[in-house]
C-alpha cells in the first residue's frame, strides 16, 4: 500500500508540474506578444511625437508600460527555466525537452461525484491503519512481560546400548519424557517495562498520525474542491473578458482608422486583452492545480489525460 501511494503522489507531482511548465511557456509566448505591441506603439507615438501630434508625456507613458512588459516577460522566461527543472529534478533527468501540449480544458462534472473515502481509496492511510494494527498487537505482548512462561515438553527416544546390532529388536529400549517448565523473568534490570512503554507509546503516536492524516484529508478535500470551481468559474468568466477585449481592440482599431479614437484607446484595449489572457491561463492552471491536490486528498484519479 505505501509503494502504491507513492507511485501516485510520484504521478500526481509529474503531472502537475508538467502543466505548470506548460502554463509558464504559453505566460511567456503572452507576455513577449505583450512586449512586442508595446514596441510598436513606442516607434509609433514616437513618430507622432516629431509630427507634433503626441507629446512627451505620451511617450513617457507608453515606454513605463513597455518597461513593466519587459520585466514581467523575463520573470516568465525564469519561470519557465524553473518550471523545466523541477520537472527534471522530478523525472530523475539532468534536462527536459520544452513542454508541448494544451493545457486541459476541465469542468465541474468532473468533481460532482467525488466522495471522501480516503480509509478506501488513499493506500498511504490503509497502510497506516495496518501499522496501528500491528502496534496494538506489540503494545499488548510487550505489555505482559511479567506473566510467567508456561511450557510442555516431551520426548521419545527408542535405542539399544546391549549390543551393535542394528537388527536385534529385543535389545531395544523405550525412553521417553515429558513434563511442564514455567519460567518467570521476576526483573531484568527494567528492560521490559521499558520495552512495553516503548510499545504503548509507538501506538499512541501512530494512532495520532492515523487521525491527523485523516482530518487533514477531510480539510483538503472540502478546501481544494472548492478552490477548484472557484478557479473553474474565474477561468471561465476570463475566456468572455477575452473575446469582450478582442472586440474592443477591433473597435479601437477602426476607430482609429476613422478618426474617433487614439492610439492610447487602442493600447488600453491591447492591454486588458493582455491581462485577460494571463488571467485565463493562471486560472486554468489553479483549476488543474486544485483537482491535482483533490486527486491527493481522495487518493482517486480525476484528472482527464
Amino acid at each position: 500500500n505505501e509503494y502504491t501511494w507513492a507511485e501516485f503522489e510520484t504521478a500526481r507531482q509529474v503531472e502537475l508540474q508538467f502543466f505548470r511548465s506548460l502554463a509558464s511557456a504559453t505566460l511567456k509566448e503572452v507576455s513577449e506578444q505583450n512586449v512586442k505591441l508595446l514596441e510598436d506603439h513606442l516607434r509609433e507615438v514616437s513618430a507622432f511625437k516629431k509630427a507634433g501630434v503626441s507629446t512627451n508625456y505620451d511617450v513617457l507613458q507608453v515606454d513605463v508600460q513597455l518597461t513593466e512588459a519587459r520585466s514581467e516577460a523575463m520573470n516568465a522566461a525564469d519561470t519557465v527555466t524553473i518550471s523545466k527543472g523541477h520537472l527534471a529534478e522530478l523525472l530523475g533527468e539532468t534536462e527536459v525537452r520544452d513542454p508541448v501540449g494544451k493545457l486541459p480544458e476541465l469542468t465541474p462534472e468532473l468533481v460532482s461525484s467525488v466522495r471522501l473515502e480516503s480509509n478506501v481509496s488513499r493506500p498511504d492511510l490503509v497502510a497506516l491503519g495496518d501499522r496501528v494494527q500491528a502496534s496494538e498487537g506489540n503494545a499488548t505482548a510487550s505489555s505482559r512481560h511479567w506473566v510467567p512462561r508456561v511450557s510442555l515438553f516431551g520426548s521419545y527416544n527408542y535405542y539399544n546400548n546391549r549390543n551393535d546390532s542394528l537388527t536385534n529388536f529385543d535389545a531395544f529400549r523405550d525412553a521417553y519424557q515429558a513434563g511442564v517448565s514455567v519460567s518467570w523473568n521476576i526483573f531484568d534490570g527494567f528492560v521490559s517495562t521499558s520495552r512495553a512503554h516503548q510499545a504503548a507509546e509507538r501506538q499512541v503516536q501512530l494512532e495520532t498520525s492515523l487521525r491527523a492524516t485523516q482530518l487533514k484529508a477531510r480539510t483538503d478535500f472540502d478546501v481544494w474542491k472548492r478552490k477548484y470551481l472557484y478557479n473553474l468559474s474565474v477561468y471561465r468568466s476570463r475566456l468572455g473578458n477575452i473575446d469582450k477585449a478582442k472586440e474592443a481592440v477591433r473597435l479601437a482599431r477602426e476607430g482609429r482608422k476613422a478618426g474617433v479614437r487614439t492610439s492610447f484607446d487602442l493600447l488600453n484595449a491591447e492591454t486588458d486583452l493582455y491581462r485577460a489572457q494571463a488571467g485565463a491561463i493562471n486560472a486554468q492552471l489553479g483549476s488543474i492545480e486544485a483537482l491535482v491536490n483533490l486527486e491527493l486528498a481522495t487518493g482517486q484519479t480525476l484528472l482527464p489525460l
